[in-house]
């Protein structure tokens, strides 16, 4: 009677552990178990129930308790039991545990070989996976198109195309490729991802009984190996099969919309995706459309969907914050990142990097100091080079030099991005001296230049007119023949040679580009301006016109100030009606101004004016360009009147501006007024230049007051040039002052013994003063002197 009631109370025990383990009470049934453990020496069956419990809840810690049990009592080599643990630590990725099960198994067949491969190649251990397989072809074993499986999603991760060939085999031989279409689609995953889409291909319509699984299989095929709209027109196909998208096929198709920016097909594919609700509220989906929207420029349809996602996470965010980041628009990128902080997500680096081109795009050097004190505060600093870059990058382009070079410092390995970052922020402020100098040590620190940090340092040389350097660093260029696939790097060094002057070499260059775009020439066309070069320039323009060689703003306003240093009154209305057809061209105050410069220039002041009165915000430069254009035609009333009315509404004179005014008193000979002028600049604190003070000598020369003008130009803090000698010699002139013309035609003659107008002006001056002797007027002639040895 005892004996059977020892029996009877364990096996109620077990029955009600049974019971726990059922109901989801793991707990409970442990502790139960506990309880008999120490008053029964074999509860196996329990143990064995228990385990299977564990399996069941999927609860590793408590299946490894329960395990180490078993262990004790030699139960996990029972064949069933080991199959189970092996199965169970496999798919939780305690491979180790697995093995260990594993090789306690007295039999080892297919049913605990094929679990143990998939848990190997399910966690990333792709090699370690093919290793079993080939250990368990060589033990006899037939393997199942699971395991068959398995290995080729193995193959796959790792591109190991040649045991992928060998297993492709293998199911050719077993004819299986026809009967799983796991395995047939796994085959054409293999192949796209080893990039021989033809074959990927091959297998995809060799199996017909195709389900939703196969058709995303090849569209992602397609996707990898930059066909996306290949994708698409799979996605299509797949329909017209009959057979309806599931949310993988969705996300595939939205993706390939994405890559090659088809914004058109992602519209009318988000009105499909709108018609199932349960997918459209997917959080995966949702997010693949913001970024689709995003990619196509349709940044309302991103904020829309956005919008509307029931849950947004940090993918959500970041999307749209870097879509607001590229496009221009900083303010908004940046209140989404102070949104998203607000509301608990936690920005990653990714999102950090978007933050940081916002500030950059918009000078927003205080939110960017923000994000960097941020990133000290989360450690973030120096994990990640390319977070650092852009905080460099954003610092060097918002001029804050000191900080930008303060992380470059902290940095422990630099990059040719760390170097550029530098480099083009110190170009961008017109310091080509010191971007020239972070080039060079860069080279030294053994850092390969790539185009980008060429085309920084060429724009270098163009602002410092560093043309030797500029001619070493083309011959780099040309040695590591980076010029035959990079346009910007092509048009850097055009424009290098044009702003150094030496415009046959930018054209040289010009002409051997294996394409050109519209800033090819612009480079071009703005060399020749710039130099005085207005004839070609409009010559080059021309060419552009003939070659339907889309003209924007630079391009305009380069033809345009060359029509007006010319008087090309009919290439100049042309280009003004070209501007009249874009909306944006016409809001330009830039093209505006050059628009008002040009008919000034022509000598149309009633068409600069009309333009002039158009504009609703006029710049210090608007109302330059019209005195200027007043006072070169004589008209100096009118340039002072413009200049009171600028005065008047708040805006304040520059140097030009008073160059212009003081040239309209020039023409007309209004020496008082320049005087005034010129005292008024002081009183804006702008320092006279060499133009201010050739107006007030001209005026003087002109006034007969030569001895004052020579005074000036003595006492003066900059060198005269030829132009200011040429004024007094020309006044020596008129008024037969050979002594004094004697004197400046040396100096002319000191700056330039080649200018032919030096010695046509001598020779005027001294053929008058033989005049004179003639009329016996010999005692205010004086001694024609040595200088004119040479007439």
């Amino acid at each position: 009677m005892a004996s059977c009631s020892g029996a009877f109370i364990p096996c109620l025990i077990e029955q009600k552990i049974s019971k726990y383990i059922k109901s989801g009470n793991l707990q409970q049934a442990l502790a139960l178990y506990k309880t008999i453990k120490s008053s029964a020496s074999d509860h196996e069956n329990t143990l064995v129930c228990l385990l299977k419990g564990c399996i069941k809840l999927n609860d590793v810690d408590k299946a490894s308790e329960v395990h180490s049990a078993i262990a004790i009592k030699g139960l996990d080599r029972n064949p069933v039991i080991g199959r189970s643990l092996v199965d169970f630590y496999a798919k939780h990725g305690k491979l180790k545990r697995a093995q260990e099960v594993f090789d306690k198994l007295e039999t080892q067949d297919v049913a605990v070989w094929t679990p143990l491969i998939s848990g190997y190649a399910k966690h990333g251990h792709a090699k370690e996976a093919l290793l079993l397989y080939g250990r368990m072809c060589e033990t006899g074993v037939l393997a199942t198109s699971a395991a068959l499986s398995c290995c080729l999603r193995a193959c796959s991760s790792i591109q190991e195309i040649r045991k992928g060939q060998e297993i492709h085999a293998e199911v050719e031989r077993r004819g299986l490729l026809e009967q799983d279409r796991t395995i047939a689609n796994g085959l054409v995953d293999l192949y796209a991802n080893c990039g021989l889409l033809a074959k990927a291909r091959e297998v995809f319509y060799q199996h017909q009984n195709r389900d939703v699984v196969s058709w995303t299989t090849i569209m992602s095929a397609y996707a990898k190996n930059g066909q996306s709209d290949e994708a698409l027109n799979q996605f299509e196909y797949m329909q017209q099969a009959g057979v309806s998208p599931d949310l993988v096929a969705f996300v595939c198709a939205v993706k390939a919309c994405s890559n090659i920016k088809a914004g058109l097909e992602g519209l009318v594919l988000h009105v499909e995706i709108a018609r199932h609700e349960a997918v459209e509220k997917n959080l995966i989906l949702g997010n693949a459309l913001v970024d689709m929207y995003v990619n196509c420029s349709l940044l309302s349809k991103a904020q829309d969907v956005f919008d509307k996602l029931p849950v947004k996470d940090r993918i959500s965010y970041t999307a749209l914050i870097g879509g607001y980041a590229v496009h221009g628009f900083g303010n908004e990128a940046l209140e989404l990142l102070e949104l998203m902080q607000l509301n608990g997500v936690t920005p990653n680096v990714v999102t950090y990097i978007c933050g940081l081109k916002a500030c950059r795009s918009i000078g927003a050097l205080d939110r960017g100091e923000q994000i960097h004190e941020e990133l000290l505060n989360h450690g973030l600093l120096g994990k990640d080079l390319n977070l650092s870059n852009t905080l460099i990058d954003m610092y060097a382009s918002c001029g804050s030099f000191a900080k930008a070079q303060e992380v470059f410092n902290e940095l422990k390995f630099h990059n040719v991005v760390s170097w550029t970052a530098l480099i083009a922020g110190y170009v961008n402020y017109g310091h080509g001296e010191e971007a020239i100098c972070f080039f060079e040590l860069m080279q030294q620190n053994n850092i390969v230049p790539d185009a980008v940090s060429y085309s920084c340092a060429l724009r270098a040389c163009g602002t410092i007119g560093a043309a030797e350097k500029g001619l070493k660093l083309h011959q780099e260029v040309q040695k590591r023949r980076l010029l035959a696939s990079n346009l910007v790097l092509g048009n850097a060094l055009v424009d290098m040679y044009a702003k150094c002057g030496l415009l046959l070499k930018a054209k040289e260059v010009f002409c051997k580009l294996p394409m050109r775009d519209t800033v090819s020439w612009n480079a071009l066309l703005a060399g020749y301006v710039n130099n005085e070069h207005s004839e070609e320039a409009l010559k080059v323009l021309h060419e552009m016109q003939c070659k339907n060689v889309p003209f924007d703003e630079v391009t305009i306003i380069c033809g345009l100030k060359a029509c007006g240093n010319l008087g090309a009154l009919e290439v100049g209305s042309q280009l003004h009606a070209k501007v009249d057809e874009r909306r944006s061209m016409k809001d330009d105050i830039l093209v505006t101004n050059a628009l008002i410069d040009m008919y000034a220039g022509c000598g149309l002041m009633y068409k600069a004016q009309e333009i002039f009165d158009k504009v609703l915000d006029a710049d210090i430069v608007s109302w330059t360009s019209l005195i200027a254009g007043y006072g070169q035609l004589g008209k100096s009333k009118e340039a002072f009147e413009i200049y009171d009315r600028m005065r008047e509404i708040g805006v304040l004179p520059n140097t030009v501006t008073f160059q212009s005014v003081l040239n309209a008193c020039s023409h007309v000979g209004l020496f008082n007024e320049a005087s005034t002028y010129l005292q008024y600049m002081n009183y804006y604190e702008l320092t006279e230049s060499l133009g201010h003070v050739t107006c007030i000598i001209d005026l003087l020369a002109r006034a007969g007051q030569l001895q004052v003008a020579v005074s000036i130009i003595e006492c003066m803090p900059f060198h005269p040039n030829l132009v200011i000698w040429h004024i007094i010699l020309s006044a020596c002139n008129k008024c037969s002052h050979v002594k004094l013309g004697r004197h400046v035609f040396e100096h002319a003659l000191a700056l330039n013994e080649y200018e032919p107008s030096t010695y046509i002006s001598a020779g005027n001056l001294y053929g008058h003063a033989l005049l004179m002797k003639q009329r016996n007027d010999l005692d205010s002639v004086g001694d024609a002197g040595p200088g004119f040895a040479s007439l």
